[in-house]
């Protein structure tokens, strides 16, 4: 096998090992079909080479096209996620001194995302973001409110938010809260009831405790 035989077929096995954690969200039965003539040894006859080329050409377009889509996806949730965060009250007090950081953090977790080309790592990456440094900034906006020592406020939000600075409150997310409640399933109206009085009554403890609760 030589010349543009060799290309397609060295680029082809390039594509197939650099993608194998993207499988799961590519058509199986051309990855299989691919990997078929790749192990052909004589896949240089019979045409074989030029349906390998075809079937990565597909593949790869269809990985192009649902990574452009998980990271649309994921950008409008950033985009509602920070929509969400210029919402609370607290925000006006926060964005005096903060302006260029709040927006710095955000767009450069953005352009982080963009050049990823593994699905999973798109979302680990989206993931990681939310648990840290969102979850770091939400905690000090809500904190810019209350009145700071000299040495607090001449803090850095970088530090805090990379580094997931502990302020006084505490952010309780919802699925954290412990629930009085022991079903799985909600399928009667007295379901719904005692579920909602289970999440008010685990939520006011958090408030009562000095925390706030996480969206």
């Amino acid at each position: 096998m030589s010349g543009s035989q060799r290309e397609i077929y060295e680029a082809s096995s390039d594509f197939i090992r650099a993608n194998e954690a993207n499988f799961s969200i590519l058509d199986s039965t051309s990855i299989k079909q691919a990997q078929e003539i790749l192990a052909d040894p004589l896949c240089h006859k019979n045409n074989k080479i030029q349906e390998l080329k075809t079937l990565i050409d597909a593949l790869r377009q269809e990985l192009e096209d649902k990574l452009n889509k998980a990271k649309d996806k994921l950008s409008l949730e950033l985009a509602e996620m920070k929509a969400k965060l210029e919402n609370l009250d607290e925000f006006a007090a926060y964005i005096k001194n903060n302006e260029a950081e709040f927006a710095r953090i955000f767009t450069d977790f953005s352009s982080e995302l963009r050049p990823q080309k593994l699905y999973a790592v798109l979302n680990d990456k989206f993931r990681s973001f939310q648990d840290k440094q969102y979850k770091a900034l939400l905690l000090k906006i809500s904190e810019s409110a209350k009145p700071l020592s000299s040495a607090g406020a001449s803090s850095n939000l970088a530090v805090a938010t990379e580094a997931g600075t502990e302020l006084s409150t505490k952010l309780v997310s919802l699925k954290e809260l412990k629930l009085d409640f022991n079903k799985p399933l909600l399928s009667t109206e007295g379901d719904i009831e005692n579920y909602c009085k289970a999440s008010k009554e685990a939520m006011l403890k958090e408030i009562k405790q000095g925390n706030k609760i996480q969206l």
